[in-house]
Order: C-alpha cells, then sequence, then structure tokens
C-alpha cells in the first residue's frame, strides 16, 4: 500500500514524507511528481495522516530526502 511503498522508496514514513512536502510548499499536483502516486491517492492519505499540502501548484520540480 502507499504506506509501505514510501517507506521502501524514500527510506521513512508516509507522514514524514507528506510533511517534507508540506514543509517544501508543495501543493498535491507538485507532490505526484515526487512520490510517484496520484494527486487523488496522496490527498487521501494525507487526509488520514491530518497532513494539509497547499493546493495550488507551485510548477518546480522538488527532490524528496528522508533521512533513515
Amino acid at each position: 500500500n502507499f504506506e509501505q511503498i514510501i517507506a521502501r522508496k524514500f527510506n521513512c514514513s508516509a507522514k514524514e514524507a507528506l510533511l517534507r512536502c508540506q514543509a517544501k510548499g508543495l501543493s498535491y499536483e507538485d507532490a505526484e511528481g515526487v512520490l510517484g502516486f496520484k494527486h487523488v491517492t496522496i490527498r487521501k492519505w494525507a487526509k488520514r495522516l491530518d497532513v494539509k499540502l497547499s493546493a495550488k501548484l507551485a510548477h518546480q520540480k522538488h527532490l524528496l530526502v528522508c533521512e533513515g
């Protein structure tokens, strides 16, 4: 599922990955390119994990780095 794939891909929890996207000011659409999931999936999991991302598209490429 989403949490397992994020943990495997980024070596951190799904919540931590979403919080890092939030800290970078990413929108759900921006996070789509970073996390590799559709924005609706990201929105669903963000809601479950109580993380809110920006609604606006930032038009920037970002690299998500989670420290192990």
